[in-house]
């Protein structure tokens, strides 16, 4: 079996990366070990994703499955409270979409499904398949090969194709551990973010009844640890126990034959508020570079290049920024 593009992960990275190929013709296989639906946290898209799932197509699925759309987020910190707007243009008010990430994830698969993306839940570990000079050349799945011409690793954190390549990742800040889960009960504002000594707190209205709540702690943290100011409301679905959000960036974001993108590139701790932006822009560039390659409007360095170039100006940038919310914690605690 052979793809002009196999993509590992069916989250918003890897499902807007099959469909920005498939729009143009290409034969895409997309591959995913979880079965569908899953738990993950939120989801709190940036305003600007909207122009972005316009040309996905799927604007209109996500904004009816979003019931609460904020024009503005308070924060807490340093002793004092603000509201903050997202901006506005001609049109009005910038406004955030509020939506469960099941929903989420099923639409954008949904979506690549109907532009003839092969979807295969893979049961069996994923191996690489690499040829005789190393270049990557597709998939094992089971003990059999699935070639392509070019291979996205959507993975997630984990980053897949990096680890069966055997290259570290890039660490960029001190140990940083994310809590998550869900609460029954309502915010007196839609999005609310509070700073603390050793971390801060995330809250959002996902729908009219059901709280999205985020801690993220400075150190490794193993235990349950939901946020004082829910704990008196009933749970409305799993908590998530210490994953590992420390900021780390992907040895290796595209090589001959591969494109990296979403947090299988890169980790940044929940606070930098598009995760799931960069997610989709990524995979979108990741798609357009392998149709760029097969029409042969680009060569593959070039477009390794370009790839290259923009997801590590995201990294800087973002990092940067981060570093102000965290660096007054860090110097407090001896971390930095």
């Amino acid at each position: 079996m052979k793809y002009d593009m196999a993509v590992v992960g069916a989250g918003p990275a890897g499902t807007s990366a099959a469909i920005s190929a498939a729009s143009r013709g290409l034969r895409v296989l997309l591959l995913d070990r979880v079965r569908f639906p899953r738990f993950r946290p939120g989801e709190c898209l940036h305003p600007g994703i909207e122009p972005i799932f316009r040309e996905l197509r799927v604007w209109h699925a996500v904004s009816e499955a979003s019931a609460v759309r904020p024009a503005q987020r308070r924060v807490c910190w340093g002793g004092t409270s603000r509201l903050e707007s997202f901006g506005r243009d001609v049109e009005g008010e910038w406004r955030a979409v509020h939506i469960a990430r099941t929903v989420l994830d099923a639409i954008l698969l949904q979506r690549a499904r109907d532009m003839g993306v092969e979807y295969r839940q893979a049961h069996e570990p994923l191996q690489l398949l690499q040829k005789s000079g190393g270049d990557v050349d597709g998939v094992v799945i089971g003990g059999a090969p699935v070639q392509c011409r070019y291979l996205i690793d959507a993975s997630g954190s984990r980053s897949w194709l990096n680890r069966q390549l055997g290259v570290a990742p890039q660490v960029c800040s001190p140990k940083l551990t994310a809590f998550c889960g869900y609460r029954e009960g309502r915010l007196e504002d839609a999005q609310q973010f509070h700073a603390g000594v050793d971390g801060w707190c995330w809250f959002a209205q996902v729908d009219a009844h059901t709280i999205n709540w985020t801690l993220v702690k400075h150190g490794v943290h193993t235990k349950p640890c939901v946020p004082a100011e829910l704990s008196g409301m009933p749970a409305a679905g799993p908590n998530v126990c210490g994953f590992d959000v420390t900021w780390r960036r992907a040895g290796t974001l595209a090589g001959h034959g591969y494109f990296v993108t979403g947090d299988a590139a890169f980790v940044l701790d929940p606070s930098a508020g598009n995760g799931v932006l960069y997610a989709v822009l990524s995979g979108i560039f990741a798609g357009e570079c392998v149709v760029a390659v097969t029409e042969g409007r680009e060569d593959h360095a070039s477009v390794q290049a370009h790839y290259d170039e923009w997801s590590n100006q995201w990294f800087d940038g973002a990092r940067k920024a981060l570093a102000g919310i965290h660096g007054q914690q860090w110097n407090r605690t001896g971390a930095a």
